[in-house]
């Protein structure tokens, strides 16, 4: 694994299953192309156990792209270890050393810090090279700049043909978005 923050998205009010879905979809263009309709093998994707991640139509659409759909177990962070460590420097590295007077402010914001996370951070994991330096030694295309990174709901799904089949639904699918898991 080689710990890129491949892309994001992120709002001013709490994501839905459908932004869920989207981040699917922007990551796997990321990482495999465009033209990608499934993955090429399995690979996990694992999440929490809020709402908007555990909800059937989110459960669907990543095993509709091939991903082995996981969560944690409740009340058990340790279980995702990697998530919670890549959180927790992200507060510590770009949260807690700026000035965040709102959410707008925030989500201006996270395009450099994603952008200087992949470029400069050394991970102990990889041999203290950031995620992008560790691609490159290994050969793999390591963008520059990520194309998925969404703070507005700009770009939409590489597969709009789907999303007609998905209603949003009242009720508790809906759950805390990434400004609340950063506590600004």
């Amino acid at each position: 694994h080689d710990r890129e923050g491949m892309t994001f998205v992120a709002r001013s009010h709490d994501l839905t299953h459908h932004e869920i879905m989207e981040l699917m979809d922007k990551t796997v263009v990321h990482r495999f192309g465009s033209s990608t309709e499934r993955l090429p093998h399995p690979i996990e994707w694992l999440t929490d156990n809020g709402g908007q991640y555990t909800a059937r139509e989110t459960r669907g659409y990543g095993k509709e792209w091939g991903f082995i759909v996981r969560n944690t177990p409740a009340y058990s962070p340790e279980s995702n270890g990697m998530s919670e460590a890549f959180v927790g420097t992200f507060k510590r590295d770009y949260v807690y050393t700026h000035e965040l007077p709102n959410a707008a402010n925030v989500l201006e914001q996270l395009p450099q810090w994603f952008e200087d996370y992949n470029e400069n951070a050394p991970h102990s994991g990889l041999r203290y090279l950031s995620p992008r330096e560790y691609r490159r030694k290994r050969g793999k295309k390591a963008e520059k700049s990520s194309p998925g990174f969404d703070i507005n709901g700009a770009n939409r799904s590489r597969r709009p043909e789907v999303w007609g089949d998905f209603k949003k639904k009242s009720g508790n699918q809906d759950g805390p978005g990434l400004l609340n898991q950063l506590s600004v």
